[in-house]
């Protein structure tokens, strides 16, 4: 299927040529044990390409930027589809030109964490309005949070959002940001008004909890 739109479409047929060209560089840069090769990462950018119009725009106007995106999504070792909510492959425009960047998201910064060999356990998770939400950051404990699963509770302001590590051989790392404090930092992102931001609010703030938190 993929083979009979690139035919269609030259700037599929330009994705599959500078993925091809790029594979030894993938593999160089493909952090150990991160659970993926560089032949299924340039499939998985192809695909992803293909599947977008404003990737193919920005295939045609920004192919160093499409490389650049993915070669930094092989630097993290994860699948920057969106699918697995690891990472994506993010299009924008840069001076009104149309060009890729790579995001890495929520489950993304699990996986680095971990792989990193410092903790045995990490998470985060959003606070909404009306949930019971106790902490120390002085504490080793873990916070108390008591989600209020009244009907209705996702469609409830989020509040806050929050990482906890639990570090190997002791001790624990936590950070805790307002809602403000999570769109202060979305201010800042070229892709805050779109993709993940916009379709993924709540995973993306728990991501941006997470990147403090490592």
């Amino acid at each position: 299927m993929t083979t009979a739109v690139a035919k269609r479409d030259p700037r599929i047929t330009t994705a599959m040529e500078l993925m091809r060209l790029m594979q030894g560089r993938l593999a160089a840069a493909l952090p150990d044990g991160c659970g993926i090769t560089a032949k299924r990462l340039a499939q998985i950018a192809v695909v992803t390409v293909a599947q977008n119009k404003d990737l193919l725009a920005a295939i045609q106007h920004s192919p160093d930027a499409f490389c650049l995106a993915v070669m930094r999504a092989a630097m993290w070792g994860l699948d920057p589809s969106g699918l697995t909510m690891e990472g994506y492959l993010v299009p924008f425009k840069n001076h009104g030109t149309p060009s890729v960047q790579f995001m890495p998201g929520y489950r993304g910064m699990v996986k680095v964490i971990h792989r990193s060999g410092v903790v045995s356990s990490v998470f985060a998770e959003v606070v909404c309005e009306g949930d019971v939400f106790e902490f120390d950051l002085l504490s080793s404990r873990q916070p108390k949070h008591v989600p209020n699963l009244s009907p209705g509770r996702r469609k409830r302001d989020i509040v806050a959002v929050y990482a906890f590590a639990r570090m190997h051989g002791g001790g624990h790392q936590m950070v805790v940001l307002t809602r403000d404090e999570i769109e202060h930092f979305r201010s800042f992102s070229k892709m805050g008004k779109s993709g993940p931001w916009v379709d993924h609010w709540e995973e993306m703030a728990k991501k941006t909890a997470l990147f403090r938190l490592a």
